[in-house]
């Protein structure tokens, strides 16, 4: 979790480098949202296949001075560099905070009135903020870094392979809903439901029992690798799994007379003991680390790679960090190496190879021979559809992660915290400032997108689970959740 601010506003001026997956999508998004977007990027074919697109294509380098200045630098209101290359990153954003000024002085002692002397002066600009891409994780301890880079003129610089890493992590170690700040501050307490064949719900629709439980509220449905956030025709079917949360235990017995026995109480130590990382990469790597630093568990790690030569660095890497990792050479499309290392017995199979083909594979044949849950890492996001209706659990898109983890604060000036629950789904803590319009207003009157929720509220000290008729009150926090670009809109109602 971090809380970092940007710029927020409506019409803006935002200059991007580099229109790769990571730059098209925010350009697109931020278009999307009524922004004034102009692209920088070096290769011709991408600023071809970005004319379609409501943005102006400047054709150049994110460090050239020029292409900077013929962007309109000077007048941007935020400079986000995300090219491939974490120079040009570094320099574009150095050069994006230094503004030149231009003074015109009289030439005096007798020369000509009519002549000036032109004098120019360099400044920092303050008015802009900077934003870089950071790949090298050797130097990007944390996924987000705020003061890293500050001499470089980088106000925010992110990782999008560290975010992958410790999304990832987080996952793992940390249910769902315990990311979320809000939930281990109020001592909500997390309940979730199995949803089987038997189970009194299943057929039912959300709107149908969604006002039995005072005390409750139903916020989150899994259903394979898709994420929902239930609306009022939400149905509940056999092997969905429901997150619940719950405000006073006097509420449970109810939610078990209609979820049953597959009702259980989530607790921030019900985590994975036992994992498979397919590929030494950056992701896996540092996966690894996360997972076995961890010293709440003994947790077994085994990763796996096909290459020596990474197999010895992987193996650097944790003799360095005094962690007992087991690193073996081998493919993982090898039956009897995965056999070997008992993946019968893997609470958790992720690939992080480089290719998604191989992720796609080596997951569909660990979930086969028994892993308990399989997470594969993908760069085309046109193949998630179909992936979602095969046995993979968990599709994870690192660069639009890191697209959706860096958008809300660009966007919204209101967010206190937030955590990305999978694919395009969202959970936020909204702040209510001071003399908002939404003081003393009730619930059922919000013009909230139908595709978000509220699933509870906090004043001072004290939650509450929020129904139609509550009204809310200025320096009240809210965990929303949401789907697709709900950020804008509930920031204009906010």
């Amino acid at each position: 979790m971090f809380l970092y601010t940007l710029q927020y506003g409506t019409n803006m001026n935002i200059v991007i480098a580099g229109a790769g997956e990571i730059g098209s999508n925010l350009a697109i998004k931020l278009t999307g949202e009524g922004h004034e977007i102009t692209l920088i990027e070096s290769d011709p074919y991408i600023c071809r296949k970005m004319e379609s697109h409501d943005a102006r294509i400047i054709e150049g380098s994110a460090s050239d001075p020029e292409k900077l200045r013929e962007a309109n630098i000077d007048t941007a209101d935020i400079f986000i560099a995300v090219t491939g290359s974490d120079d040009a990153n570094l320099t574009g954003c150095t050069l994006a905070k230094l503004k030149v000024i231009t003074r015109e002085f009289p030439l005096t002692n007798g020369e000509s009135g009519d002549e000036v002397r032109k004098v120019q002066e360099i400044k920092v600009n303050r008015s802009i903020k900077t934003i870089a891409r950071v790949n090298n994780v050797d130097i990007m301890e944390k996924a987000i870094d705020t003061e890293k880079f500050k001499g470089l003129g980088v106000d925010l610089a992110f990782c999008p392979d560290q975010m992958a890493a410790r999304y990832i992590g987080n996952m793992l170690l940390t249910p769902t809903l315990f990311n979320l700040k809000l939930i281990t501050e109020t001592g909500l307490m997390v309940m979730e439901a199995e949803i089987r064949d038997f189970t009194p719900v299943v057929g039912l629709q959300y709107k149908e029992v969604s006002d039995i439980f005072d005390y409750a509220n139903i916020v989150l449905l899994f259903r394979k690798s898709e994420v929902i956030v239930p609306k009022k025709n939400t149905q509940f079917l056999p092997d969905d799994r429901v997150q619940i949360l719950v405000l006073k235990s006097e509420g449970i017995p109810i939610l078990e007379r209609h979820f049953g026995r597959g009702l259980r109480k989530i607790n921030e130590d019900d985590t994975v003991k036992r994992v498979m990382i397919l590929g030494a990469s950056r992701i896996g790597i540092k996966l690894a680390s996360i997972l076995k630093s961890d010293h709440r568990h003994r947790r077994h790690i085994t990763l796996i790679d096909k290459n020596q030569e990474d197999v010895d660095e992987a193996n650097r890497v944790f003799a360095k960090q005094g962690l007992n990792i087991s690193v073996n050479k081998g493919l993982g499309n090898d039956v009897d190496l995965l056999k070997d290392n008992r993946i019968n017995h893997v609470d958790a199979f992720i690939s992080t190879t480089g290719k998604e083909q191989t992720n796609i594979i080596s997951c569909l044949l660990a979930k086969k021979l028994g892993a308990k849950r399989t997470i594969a890492i993908i760069e085309k996001e046109v193949l998630r559809p179909l992936l979602e209706t095969m046995s993979i659990d968990t599709i994870i898109n690192t660069r639009l992660s890191a697209v959706s983890t860096i958008l809300p604060f660009i966007l919204s000036k209101n967010i206190e915290a937030m955590s990305i629950i999978g694919g395009d789904a969202q959970a936020v803590e909204f702040r209510i400032p001071k003399k908002s319009k939404l003081d003393g207003k009730q619930i059922q009157k919000l013009s909230i997108p139908s595709s978000v929720k509220i699933g509870a509220l906090l004043r001072g000290k004290k939650p509450y689970i929020p129904k139609k008729g509550f009204e809310l009150k200025s320096g009240d926090k809210l965990i929303i959740f949401g789907k697709g670009n709900f950020i804008t809109k509930l920031s204009e109602l906010f």
